[in-house]
């Protein structure tokens, strides 16, 4: 028996990964804390991965503990020895190689780590091997050497770092933010160690203020083989985490096409869908199917706003969808709320289309016309810009485009 303890799991990706560095069965284990001795009383497993909220609650029932987790204070994988439990921590390794991955440097900062719990402690030793920083511990719980969420606003000036390490934003609780980032002027960069969605509230809300953010998905990887190396006692390529958070994005990813009506967002969806086996989601379709009727009626009956609305209701109900390609209305992005939801788990695409190259088509409820087009153009061409992650010239074939996009995102 090998596997993942902690509750809840159903957000886990580490089945597919352990799979994809050794071919041993590896399951999860959603247990209770009334489960937990009786597990490592008995000690019918191999070896375990371990994560909230037992991280800490492990260490009374260990035999050995290697020096760094000694040092923290939390374990995250047990190896059974002939029933001689050892307990270590890769957090630690994990965490700063995913620093060096995304080009952080936390030297001279004035860091803030939320939480105060298992996996902060490894984060915490981690900052501290940086250069002249200044680090607060937030806590809820008011522990020693930490600061209260309170008065942490009052020294937000000060802040250039955030670092969360709770699990407040993770699925299914997605709209849930620990802080309000925007009361931080100063900060440069926000790490967020939740990996499901790949981009939480606070790592959204973030980038919409201009902010460097790195979500947990790196740092996952990086410890899960750290503790493969740990239970097989073996040496694995740093460039294999790499390989396998490739793997991970391009199989939970959603690839999200925004773009002028007419741009071709519905033949390039139509198309990534086929080639690359995912869900295609249309939202005009799905909104058409909810109010029973054509969108351009619905606009004649009830106007721009109700239908802004419905849209809003229709994109909020898919943020949690994986592994689809979304092919969004024109006007998607005159809401920013939509963009938010359908950023957690997708990458947006702008397909970019010289106004010259757009037909008009009756059922276009704001595009009767040519100046109605230039005007539309005009009006959303910066939020087109400002949103996506990436831009896609649409002025030739179908087949250049999904090329263009196979190249930017590594399908």
């Amino acid at each position: 028996m090998r596997g993942l303890i902690g509750h809840p799991l159903s957000h886990s990706y580490s089945p597919f990964i352990h799979k994809q560095i050794i071919s041993k069965n590896y399951d999860l284990y959603d247990i209770q804390e009334d489960e937990l001795k009786l597990l490592l009383t008995e000690k019918n497993f191999e070896c375990l991965n371990v994560t909230i909220p037992y991280k800490q609650k492990v260490i009374p029932y260990l035999n050995e503990l290697t020096d760094i987790s000694k040092r923290l204070g939390a374990i995250n994988c047990i190896k059974n020895e002939n029933g001689n439990l050892i307990g270590h921590n890769t957090d630690y390794e994990g965490f700063l190689w995913s620093l060096h991955n995304n080009n952080v440097n936390l030297d001279n900062g004035v860091i803030a780590v939320l939480g105060y719990g298992g996996a902060s402690k490894a984060i915490i030793e981690a900052v501290k091997t940086f250069k002249n920083i200044k680090l607060y511990i937030v806590s809820s719980s008011n522990k020693k050497n930490s600061i209260t969420y309170e008065e942490l606003y009052k020294i937000s000036s000060e802040i250039t770092c955030i670092i969360n390490t709770t699990p407040v934003g993770m699925f299914p609780n997605m709209d849930d933010s620990v802080i309000d980032i925007n009361k931080f002027n100063n900060v440069n960069v926000l790490i967020d160690i939740v990996y499901n969605p790949f981009r939480t509230k606070l790592m959204i809300d973030s980038i919409n203020k201009g902010v460097k953010v790195v979500g947990g998905i790196d740092m996952l990887v990086a410890q899960a083989i750290k503790a493969v190396e740990f239970f097989e006692d073996i040496k694995i390529e740093d460039s294999k985490i790499n390989e396998i958070i490739k793997k991970i994005v391009n199989k939970k990813r959603n690839i999200v096409l925004i773009g002028m009506p007419g741009a071709g967002k519905t033949t390039i969806a139509k198309s990534l869908s086929k080639i690359y086996n995912l869900e295609l989601i249309e939202i005009d379709y799905l909104i058409e199917k909810d109010i029973e009727m054509s969108i351009k009626d619905y606009f004649v009956l009830y106007g721009e706003g109700k239908f802004r609305e419905k849209e809003k209701e229709i994109i909020k109900s898919l943020q949690d969808k994986t592994n689809c390609v979304i092919s969004c209305g024109g006007g998607v992005v005159k809401n920013i709320e939509n963009i938010n939801s359908l950023r957690k788990n997708g990458l947006i695409i702008f397909l970019d289309r010289d106004i010259e190259k757009i037909s008009l088509s009756k059922n276009r409820p704001l595009t009767q016309n040519k100046n109605d087009l230039i005007k539309l153009y005009e009006e959303r061409m910066s939020l087109y810009n400002n949103y996506s992650d990436i831009i896609i010239d649409n002025n030739q074939t179908t087949k250049k485009a999904i090329e263009k996009i196979k190249k930017e995102i590594g399908l």
